[in-house]
């Protein structure tokens, strides 16, 4: 370095050379910033490491440990659980238990289809039919830690009720979304095998507060041999590098929902100004470590809007948005602009419903949001969780009215209108007239003297299908390479290419469950190599 800064200051070279040691000297530099300072030797006895602590990186550690394997997980957060102990609507099968006690119509043909429909020409194929053939397996071995998934819906985009989610708990009990009682029970079965690491013996180590920097590769090789991480509890100047060794490393670190500033800006800079449902630590760590390796990135600037976030009356404009669940229009819950209309069949597509919103809603405050009306009855809360629906009473996201003529009052819209709107959507259900915006399901009829449940909702940026490019297998392509990378997996919402363009609502617990269980195997019986 000091030899190369002589000589340039010397200029006695020309700028083409100076150039080329320039892009040599840095690329160096690169290399020798992901590289271990020494060889490690890894072999069958070493463990797995897990990037994530959510559900995909729960069904990983679970599967690889049951597998006989030893296993390191690092999530950064407090605690475990990441995004996936939000989700609400619930997850995906056919074939399950639940369908077949009602004799259920539904085909994995048919599951296939609305994926890759809903996918709009982005899905990779391949993926889809591992996802959708393995959806009923997956369902059973969460029923198999004693997770009630017996109650169904047809969320948006659904030919069949195929969605699983709890039974509501009685009135007395508080209401839990189907995300967080997953993921509770998973993070309790992990607690039972916790070990002392220093006993040598199968287990899974969980560390919390580690924030995984960089991913370590063999020099002049394909071979991923482990992480360097940082403590999150202590002051930022006393973090020092921590090193962990392992025969395989499994990305299970999220999206980049919330990463605003970076990727999102980058991949899609007219969104990142939407409010979004995720957690602040959806920053896309895992998806930028892999590309700094050489990974090959896939449908990053396919992001998708949520058409439903709460809206709080009391801090309208706050970024961060209480996620309102697919299955409250599911049960029956229909959509109303300003004027008290309905505009959009409510069970279409994410992707088309928040087009609609975005076409007829209207601006909250100068500032936004961009808000509709979503509108319950009685019936159609009974059907959903009615505990539910009082905690979002007390978050002051819900308001109830006695009557239509109180609700059109408040917001002041014509009662005409809105009672019109009502008696038409209960023709529809009744057959006797044709929904104009196509509409074919009809959960609930609605009547103008009963009381309606009404919120205030807005498009937020929930979900992102881009990330790194994943074979079947789920291991990680590098694009550097124009192969896979030895010993490096990933599952879950830090991969792309199932979801193609727009998600399937409930297929992304699913993906959670059966990617990270088949490279929870995948890694178990990966046997490393220790030379380039």
């Amino acid at each position: 370095k000091q030899w190369y800064q002589r000589r340039v200051r010397g200029h006695s070279m020309n700028p083409v050379r100076v150039f080329v040691i320039s892009i040599l000297i840095a690329y160096a530099l690169y290399h020798q910033m992901n590289t271990p300072e020494s060889t490690p030797v890894v072999n069958e006895s070493s463990p797995i490491i897990i990037v994530g602590g959510g559900l995909a990186g729960l069904s990983a550690a679970l599967t690889a440990f049951h597998e006989g394997k030893t296993v390191w997980l690092l999530e950064k957060e407090a605690r475990l659980g990441g995004n996936s102990a939000k989700a609400s609507s619930g997850i995906n099968g056919v074939g399950s238990n639940a369908q077949r006690s009602v004799n259920s119509l539904d085909t994995l043909e048919s599951f296939f289809g609305d994926t890759i429909r809903s996918g709009g020409g982005g899905c990779n194929e391949e993926l889809v039919h591992i996802l959708v053939n393995n959806s009923a397996n997956a369902i059973q071995w969460l029923e198999n830690f004693n997770i009630d998934l017996s109650v169904l819906s047809k969320n948006g985009g659904h030919s069949h009720a195929r969605t699983h989610r709890a039974r509501a708990p009685p009135p007395d009990k508080p209401a839990v979304n189907i995300g967080f009682e997953i993921t509770s029970k998973l993070i309790n079965e992990v607690s039972k095998y916790a070990v002392d690491p220093s006993l040598g013996k199968p287990g899974i180590h969980v560390i919390t507060n580690a924030k995984v920097e960089k991913l370590l590769i063999l020099p002049d090789s394909a071979n991923v041999v482990g992480v360097a991480w940082k403590n999150l509890t202590l002051k930022e100047e006393e973090r020092k590098e921590e090193i962990l060794f392992g025969k395989a490393v499994i990305l299970a670190s999220g999206g980049y929902a919330a990463d605003t500033t970076g990727l999102l800006k980058k991949y899609v800079p007219h969104l990142a100004g939407l409010p979004t449902t995720n957690g602040n630590w959806a920053k896309g760590d895992g998806v930028i470590m892999a590309e700094k390796i050489g990974a090959k990135l896939t449908l990053m600037d396919q992001v998708q809007i949520h058409p439903t976030g709460f809206v709080d009356p009391s801090n309208p404009t706050n970024p961060t948005k209480f996620l309102v669940p697919e299955a409250l229009r599911g049960v029956g819950g229909i959509l109303l602009d300003k004027n008290g209309e309905r505009f959009v069949d409510e069970l279409n597509l994410r992707s088309e419903v928040s087009d609609k919103i975005f076409a007829r809603g209207f601006n909250l405050t100068e500032a936004g949001p961009v808000c509709v009306y979503l509108v319950l009855n009685n019936e159609a809360v009974e059907a959903f969780q009615p505990s539910a629906l009082k905690f979002y009473k007390s978050k002051g996201f819900i308001t109830e009215y006695k009557n239509a003529e109180e609700f059109a009052k408040t917001i002041n819209v014509d009662l005409g209108t809105l009672q019109s709107t009502l008696i038409t959507y209960n023709e529809c259900k009744s057959g006797e007239k044709k929904d104009t915006f196509g509409k074919t399901t009809f959960p609930v009829s609605f009547h103008p003297e009963a009381p309606l449940h009404v919120i205030l909702v807005t498009p937020s940026i929930h979900y992102t299908m881009g990330g790194v490019q994943i074979d079947g297998n789920g291991e990680v392509f590098s694009e550097k390479l124009g192969g896979n990378f030895k010993g490096l997996y990933a599952c879950g919402e830090v991969s792309g290419g199932v979801h193609g363009n727009n998600r399937l609502a409930g297929n992304s617990l699913l993906e959670c469950v059966v990617f990270g269980t088949k490279v929870g195997k995948n890694a178990a019986d990966y046997v490393p190599l220790n030379k380039p």
